[in-house]
């Protein structure tokens, strides 16, 4: 089972698919067992070159390879669009799933979040389908909508963003650029202090909104120690070296969660 980042990966983990692992892991390893099933989640996320090396890594040792993913959502990164190319111009059959299941009401706590669910599901069948006033009317009249200015967004964003953490929902905030993301996240970080949700710190060590979430720990703490992480997922043929790695990595990143060490061993390429 494979996937185009490490958090997709992780949360196919989560799903029961143990051995998940990115399609850049899967390519330098090269190694596959003949006639296999190959199954790549969120496909639409690949470039031409990653696909065509799948493809014939498939060939080679005459495997299936499943493509799952939606051409209407994120794109490729890098060059070329290849499942989208694959589903118009190859003549491949395509096999499509209809019925929605994220928004799911079954799951409601109450008979009012219920209804919202419902609203809400037909809301993303109406896009689905190309009906995109009907939707974002749907969406406007359940209050999903919010009207706001740049000199306001983030006001509004963070006052909801604390309602909901006050709910113990968990949330997930977007931003389009990597400058917003650091400029939000250090706005949310002041709004949850402010309302004593987060301890106090010295002022030289900050808490980060990803220590808030167990989700966040590793993509966060790889790509800002992803140097130590390699050493420690290196060193398990060497005990005193991964002791002295682990401990390295507690220190920097402040996460004593076994699971994550678990992690960072699977990291090998």
């Amino acid at each position: 089972m494979l996937a185009p980042q490490r958090q997709q990966v992780m949360d196919l983990e989560k799903d029961g698919f143990d051995g998940a692992q990115t399609v850049s892991a899967f390519l330098a390893r090269g190694k596959l067992a003949d006639y296999g099933v190959v199954i790549v989640d969120e496909a639409g996320q690949i470039g031409g070159k990653q696909m065509l090396a799948l493809l014939e890594l498939a060939r080679e040792h005459t495997c299936r390879l499943i493509l799952s993913g939606d051409t209407r959502q994120h794109g490729a990164v890098e060059a070329s669009d290849a499942l989208r190319a694959i589903e118009k111009y190859s003549g491949a059959r395509v096999a499509e799933l209809t019925n929605i299941r994220r928004q799911n009401p079954g799951l409601a706590r109450t008979k009012e979040e219920r209804q919202r669910i419902r609203q809400y599901r037909q809301a993303v069948t109406e896009a689905r389908d190309g009906k995109l006033a009907q939707s974002f009317d749907r969406l406007d009249k359940q209050g999903a909508i919010t009207q706001c200015t740049l000199a306001n967004q983030h006001e509004k964003l963070i006052e909801h963003y604390l309602e909901l953490v006050k709910a113990r929902h968990r949330t997930v905030v977007v931003s389009q650029s990597w400058n917003e993301i650091h400029e939000v996240n250090e706005q949310i970080r002041r709004a949850l202090k402010a309302e004593k949700l987060i301890g106090e710190t010295d002022g030289k060590t900050p808490v980060r909104i990803g220590d808030l979430f167990p989700i966040n720990k590793w993509t966060e703490a790889y790509h800002a120690h992803r140097y130590a992480v390699r050493v420690y997922s290196f060193s398990e043929y060497c005990s005193d070296v991964a002791v002295a790695a682990r401990r390295g990595l507690e220190e920097v990143t402040r996460i004593t969660d076994p699971d994550f060490y678990r992690r960072c061993r699977r990291s090998r390429a």
